[in-house]
């Protein structure tokens, strides 16, 4: 499965050039989802090259920044997309885990909390 969508973002960067930074980001994402991490850390300098440049989506970095586990540095070009307007802040507003904590850090806003699994259970019946 990860290899299939590890191919057909090369394909897509085959395609575009001018996403390379973007492709590249998913392409190390997939690759640690895999568990190649290895390969991951090999396209990171590129990656930080082209996304210091302007070339890469902030998010992307984010996204894959949170692959690796580095929280820490996901938060900061999670913010650099909101700061860009390159992401609504509005999409960080529902946490799905019912935690506040993510919207809050990155947008300043409190986040409409999940019923718990108890409550939906009763809304069933």
């Amino acid at each position: 499965m990860f290899q299939q969508a590890i191919d057909q973002y090369r394909m897509a960067g085959e395609l575009s050039l001018d996403n390379k930074g973007d492709v590249l980001a998913s392409i190390a994402t997939m690759l640690t989802s895999a568990g190649r991490k290895s390969e991951a850390d090999s396209m990171m300098p590129e990656i930080l090259e082209l996304a210091i440049a302007g070339k890469a989506d902030p998010y992307n970095l984010a996204v894959l920044c949170a692959a690796r586990g580095d929280k820490e540095q996901g938060f900061k070009w999670l913010a650099k997309a909101t700061a860009n307007r390159q992401l609504m802040s509005g999409i960080l507003r529902y946490d799905p885990q019912g935690s506040s904590t993510f919207g809050q850090q990155v947008c300043g806003v409190a986040t409409a909390a999940r019923p718990s699994f108890a409550s939906r259970k009763s809304l069933r019946h």
